[in-house]
């Protein structure tokens, strides 16, 4: 992921693929569902939408199988990367469907790992799908978790989301 986002793109491609290669004759954890994603989000600043889709739609189908070994925070991140990738494919309704999955595993954990992010995710789903209200809704959650967070990186986004929304 440092490689991707330095803009090393084609090396990052390039060790991904070698990891992708090992986890498919080694084992069934969360890391090939992760590095599926990791190479979609190589491929989609690479400008290759298709292939990013591709991807990313294979990491989707990794996860529903839910026969990958992982923890609750592996588990939770793979779903926050999987709906910003889909949002960032301009695909909010699997974003958002992608990011209730995150946030229905968090609550099932008692957890507040990532869920600001998450609602962060769905309001800005909400923002591509033209829907104000439902994206203010959801980005109200998200500033209120991350503050209870302690302030996470996320929340100087959601308020610039908020302020976007009332111009």
């Amino acid at each position: 992921m440092v490689q991707v986002e330095s803009n090393q793109i084609d090396e990052a491609i390039f060790n991904f693929e070698l990891v992708l290669t090992q986890f498919a004759t080694t084992s069934a954890n969360i890391y090939l569902a992760m590095t599926t994603a990791g190479m979609a989000l190589a491929y989609l600043k690479r400008g290759d939408k298709e292939r990013a889709a591709r991807l990313t739609n294979r990491s989707v189908k990794l996860i529903d199988n839910k026969k990958l070994i992982g923890s609750l925070y592996q588990w939770a991140s793979i779903d926050c990367q999987i709906a910003e990738l889909y949002l960032q494919l301009e695909d909010p309704d699997n974003a958002i469907e992608v990011a209730n999955k995150g946030i229905e595993l968090c609550r099932e954990h008692d957890s507040l790992f990532l869920l600001d992010e998450l609602y962060l995710c769905i309001g800005r789903s909400y923002i591509l799908k033209n829907d104000k209200e439902e994206a203010k809704k959801a980005l109200k959650i998200a500033e209120s978790l991350s503050i209870a967070r302690n302030g996470s990186v996320a929340e100087d986004t959601i308020l610039l989301e908020l302020k976007n929304l009332e111009i």
